[in-house]
């Protein structure tokens, strides 16, 4: 449930109860999620397990370790990172802080956005092949012959030879997991 926050915070908000599940998003997460074409979901995460929205079994498993070093130590972590569209580049910042009685809430603040081409392999709406490329989940980076920009992949890996666009993994670059574990200490 959205709860008072001010109309004009600049961060995206959301906070997990002690058991993992969505609690909370504020105005401003609605608003990012509703402007993304993805108008039923503020509906249908609250309630749900934050697991649920997490892919790769790396990125989950950081996700986890950090809950409960957050939770534990009862100290803030924090990270750049990229959720990027099919048409945008976005720069972000998270923070992710205890919020009391074993909650934890993830504020997410964006710093920039570069427009690009629209890329018919982040668009989620696009029918996928049986096939798999690896993305980071920070920095939204492609597993090629070494971890590069999307546009960069789709050549190297002759994606735009496909008919059908591969489905997509995540997992963590090296230096994402690197800088994450350091924060993490």
């Amino acid at each position: 449930m959205a709860g008072p926050e001010p109309a004009d915070e600049p961060a995206f908000v959301h906070r997990v109860d002690a058991a993992d599940r969505i609690a909370f998003v504020n105005p401003r997460w609605i608003t990012f999620a509703k402007s993304n074409g993805a108008d039923s979901l503020p509906d249908r995460v609250l309630g749900s397990s934050l697991w649920t929205h997490i892919r790769g079994a790396e990125t989950h498993h950081l996700y986890q370790v950090l809950l409960r070093q957050i939770r534990r130590e009862g100290r803030p972590k924090h990270f750049p990172f990229r959720c990027d569209s099919p048409q945008v580049r976005r720069f972000m910042h998270m923070t992710i802080r205890p919020a009391g009685d074993h909650q934890v809430e993830f504020c997410i603040l964006p710093i920039r956005e570069e427009p690009r081409e629209r890329i018919a392999l982040l668009d989620v709406q696009v029918p996928r092949s049986d096939n798999f490329i690896i993305m980071c989940g920070w920095c939204q980076r492609v597993k090629a012959d070494r971890w590069v920009e999307v546009e960069e992949a789709i050549a190297s890996l002759n994606l735009f030879d496909r008919r059908i666009p591969p489905q997509i993994s995540h997992g963590l670059c090296e230096p994402c997991k690197d800088k994450i574990m350091a924060e993490a200490g």
